[in-house]
Parts: C-alpha cells; structure tokens; sequence
C-alpha cells in the first residue's frame, strides 16, 4: 500500500514535522525539474513552507554540464506544500519491530582498488584533483522503517537527520552535514570533508582528533572543497559578502571524527536560485564539480538516487534548512530492499587501504547497537579523606560524558555530593549514576569489608580489547556479569579477565597489580581495561608502572593485588 507523503526534520533544537501537503509536486524526469522548482518559488512567495529532497540525479537539469545517470526509477524531486509546520522537542519513540539483513558492498575490493587507480590517472591527466567515489550496501529489509529511523536517530545524535515517507518508499537519513541554511538574508554553508575513527579511551579519542587537525591531506582535501562552495554561493550571493568563517573545525560524532568548515554570504535569491547555484554539494563530488561528476558517472556502478542528494525544506519568511543526505538509508518497502551509500573523497596522495577503511568507517552507523545505558562512579567517603580521589573520578566522568555526549555539570554533583549526610562511624561508597540528558542520581552505602583470603580465578572466555564499553565505567556490564557468574559457579571473590592475545586486563570491580622483585606492575590499558582512579593515583604517584602482561606472568608473580579506590589494596590468592 502507497504510503502518504509524511516528512520529519530535524533542526539544533526541535523536530520539524509535515504532515497531510496540500499538494505534492515530483519529478521523474530531466524536463520535469525545473518547472517544479519555479512553481515552488511561486508556493514560497504565497506564504506556504515547501520540503522535500532532491536527488543526486537531478543535477543534470539544474547544470546541463552536470552529467548524471539516467537509468533510475526514483524520483528525481518530490515537494510536498504545507500551510503550517508542526514543532516538538523530541521525537516520539516508535517500538514496532524491523529486521535487517547482512549488508553486501556493491563491489568488492578488487573491483574498488582499480577504480581508485583509475581516478588517480585522471588527476595525473590534469582533468579532476579530487574525486567523491561512492559505493552502495545493499540489504533485505523488513518491517517498520520508521522504528528503524528512530534507532538510528537515537544513537548518532546528527543535526541535521530526516525521515520521508511516500508511495512505497522509505528514506532514514541520520546526516551530520549541512547543505545550507537561510535566515533572512543570511546563506551559511557548513561543508563536511575530513574524517577519523574515533578512540576506544576517551585519550586515545583525543590523539584522533588531534591526528584529523593536524592532517595536511585532510585539511587541503577541506579547502579545496571550500574553495568550490564560495565559488558556487558567488553565484547568488552579493559582491564580496561571501567570507570563510571557520576553517578546519573538528565535530565529534557516535562513530567517526568530522572535519567542516564554515561560509556564509548575503542573499535576495530564490529557493530554485539558491538550488541551482549550489546543488549538488561540491562535497560529494569533488572538483572541479562537472569534470569530475563525469568520472564519477563513468565508474559508479549504480544511481545514487536520494544518496549525496539533499532533504529539507523552505519556508515563507525566507528560513531554509537542507541536509547532504550521507549516512541515508532508502528503503523500497514494496520489494523489501534497503540501500545506503558510502564513500569518500581520493586524491593523488589518497591509500587505497585508507580510503577503503574510511567506507568502513563511515558504514558503522548500520550496526551500531542502541544501548540505554548510565555513566558510573564509586566513590569512598570516609571521615579523615571526606570523598577520596574526588577529582579523578569526576575528571573521568567528565570525559566520558565528552565521549559519549552526556550532559555533565561538575559544580551542580559538586554541590549534591557536599548535601549528603553520614554516620562518621562508617565509611561509604557513593554512586553517581548519570543519564545522557544530564540527570544525576546519587546512592550512599557503608562499605562492607571482606575479612580473610579473596579468591580469584581466571576467567574462562577472553574479552575482545575493541570493545568500547571496556574503556568507560557505565551501566552496560554484559561482560561483567557473565565473569561474576562464572566467579559465583566456582565459589571464588573475583574472576580476572584476559583478552585475546592472552593479555591480563582486570577484575570485574578491580583493576590488577602483580609484584615482582619488589616493583608493581598494572596491565596497560590498550589491552581492554577501565582506567581506575585510584590505579591512575598510583601511577601519578610513581608507585605503580603499566605493562602489558601474559597470563603466564601470573604464575610468576611474587604477589597478586586487586586495587579499586574504595578498597584500595587488597592481596588475592590465585585459584587454578
């Protein structure tokens, strides 16, 4: 059954929803494009908002030097004309249920590494420096795509993501790149060309942004882009108004580093003006724009339909938002087909492996889980220290909140904490469990020391040291509850952990020390480990070095230790 045409927007602060168009303008062919966009300008004067998306093949009318695909079905263009819009703070939640099958590259690597040299003859032939080349994923699909849009939207948090709705089409575009916006007068455009993986730590996070700042490729690839949009913005902007804002900012994203930048100029053009001036993105194809959208015509495989297009809409009082639709699932709900695009841009310098790993990258936003989870601390209180190592453990709190893009006031925890009220008598764990919208619990408990020998073991299955929730404190403990089981079964205090590489990690609530010939060694945490406050204290403090060690070295040890900073040191006996 034809879906109606339904779309819902996503601005910095709001949900922008249209429903029930007063009428729906679209455009399967070449010659169809420009009189829907004339005739939209003239819904826009009449004082009604207009959204929609453009395809990437809808380039070819707009600039007859454009060369595109022709053989594709989809629309080129679909508007729909609404008298008033409908804004909500969040998106309601659907939780019908979808299934979506494993997702097959349209090429495979041999195929994608001679494409990439053919590029590179191109550049060397003087007629392209850089090229945007995308592949697709292909996937079955079926269900609720609009649940699907709502888990993706949930976990990459993107400014500027999209849902459509129409004839048996779905499209779940969770795009972090603006294509431009208007406010009155006002042209900003926010290009996005540049991208890390991120960290596992919230350090090792750290040294990939700084790697992207620092990147003459990534940041030359970023001004040639630039260079392209202020020429394309010349085109409808007023003489000398176009100025680079921003240049080489860097945007932390759920799965991927981004670098953008920022242009804006002054405007009295129309929507169809601004469309035909800047469209498509110089971003996603490369420059210079026609040249190298004929290379890209010659060696993608496929139409890239809404992928690289743009969605968004356009409003009377001369207010505008339009995405780059990247990181945007189209789903064919008749024939349970999904499709997403991915690619990146190559120029002379560009490594096959790189570049390919960069699809991968990009590609995560499919398979990334939607986990609800808190951000976790323990704190000791006790009479003489008050709350011990207290900055380390907000220092660590802080930055995985900066990690995973929590809400975090320090000074208001701060002033909860200081209201707490204890028997001097008793020592107590405090935990500070924070939400991602910045809503903090607090929990008080007298600490319960173990009399006698701790027993541990080590544990049966290795962890995989790429899992990320091993680097935060959180409430998504799978990993450590599965190990505490295990300890229980076996009648033991603790389990300690190994990873693949048979490299000793850490307890379930600990991290390890050994002791040999008198000097202290902890497993460093590249081998999949919490970074502990008081573990960090004492490494501070020269009292305790980092190292890798093997599961073997704790046969070797003259002394074993499980350390946290509410019960400090305690020494275990190893049970094989």
């Amino acid at each position: 059954m034809n879906k109606p045409f339904f779309l819902v927007i996503r601005e910095p602060s709001s949900w922008l929803i249209f429903e029930k168009p007063v009428k729906l303008y679209s455009a399967f062919s070449k010659d169809e494009i420009n009189p829907v966009l004339k005739e939209l300008d003239r819904r826009i004067e009449a004082g009604y908002y207009v959204a929609g998306f453009l395809s990437y093949e809808a380039s070819s009318a707009l600039d007859s030097a454009l060369i595109c695909k022709t053989n594709s079905s989809f629309p080129k263009l679909i508007f729909g004309v609404f008298d008033s819009v409908r804004k909500v703070k969040k998106l309601p939640q659907k939780k019908l249920s979808y299934k979506i099958g494993t997702w097959q590259p349209s090429q495979n690597r041999a195929y994608y590494d001679q494409n990439i040299s053919k590029i590179k003859s191109a550049i060397a032939a003087g007629d392209t420096y850089q090229v945007n080349y995308t592949m697709r994923l292909n996937a079955n699909f079926t269900g609720d795509p609009c649940s699907f849009f709502c888990d993706l939207s949930q976990n990459q948090q993107a400014s500027y993501s999209a849902y459509i709705e129409f004839e048996n089409y779905s499209i779940c575009s969770v795009s972090p790149e603006l294509f431009f916006q208007l406010k009155n007068d006002k042209l900003f455009c926010r290009p996005m060309k540049g991208t890390a993986n991120r960290g596992l730590s919230f350090s090792d996070d750290i040294k990939q942004k700084m790697y992207l700042k620092e990147s003459e490729k990534e940041k030359a690839e970023n001004l040639m882009i630039v260079d392209m949009i202020r020429n394309d913005m010349s085109k409808v902007c007023q003489p000398g108004s176009v100025k680079t804002v921003k240049l080489f900012n860097t945007e932390r994203y759920p799965t991927v580093w981004q670098m953008t930048s920022d242009i804006q100029g002054k405007t009295n053009a129309s929507f169809s003006e601004i469309v035909k001036a800047l469209f498509p993105c110089a971003s996603i194809t490369g420059a210079p724009k026609a040249s190298t959208m004929k290379i890209i015509n010659d060696l993608e495989r496929t139409p890239r339909n809404i992928y690289t297009g743009s969605i968004g809409y356009f409003g009377p009082i001369r207010k505008a938002q339009f995405n780059v639709a990247i990181r945007t699932v189209l789903i064919d709900n008749k024939n349970e087909k999904a499709e997403y695009g991915v690619g990146g841009g190559i120029v002379w310098d560009s490594k096959d492996e790189n570049e390919y790993e960069e699809c991968r990258i990009k590609a995560k936003v499919l398979s990334q889980k939607v986990i609800d989870f808190d951000l976790l601390e323990t704190i000791l209180w006790n009479k003489e220290d008050g709350f011990f190592l207290l900055d380390y453990h907000l220092n660590r709190l802080s930055e995985s909140a900066e990690y995973f893009l929590y809400q975090f006031e320090r000074q208001q925890i701060i002033e909860r904490l200081n209201q707490l009220s204890f028997d001097e008598n008793s020592d107590y764990k405090v935990r500070i469990l924070l939400r991602k919208d910045g809503f903090t619990q607090l929990e008080a408990l007298p600490v319960s020391y173990t009399d006698g020998q701790v027993l541990v073991g080590l544990a049966s299955d290795p962890i995989f040291k790429e899992d990320l929730y091993l680097y935060h404190k959180t409430t998504h403990r799978v990993i450590y509850q599965k190990a505490i089981e295990q300890a229980k079964a076996a009648k033991l205090d603790d389990v300690i952990l190994w990873n693949e590489n048979s490299e000793l990690t850490e307890s379930t609530i600990a991290n390890l020390v050994i002791e040999k010939d008198g000097d202290f060694f902890t497993p460093a945490q590249s081998c999949g480990l919490l970074n502990g406050t008081f573990r960090q204290f004492l490494i501070d403090q020269g009292k305790l070095q980092e190292k890798v060690i093997h599961k073997k070295e704790l046969d070797e040890a003259d002394k074993i230790f499980l350390i946290n900073s509410v019960r400090k040191w305690q020494e275990v006996k190893l049970v094989n």
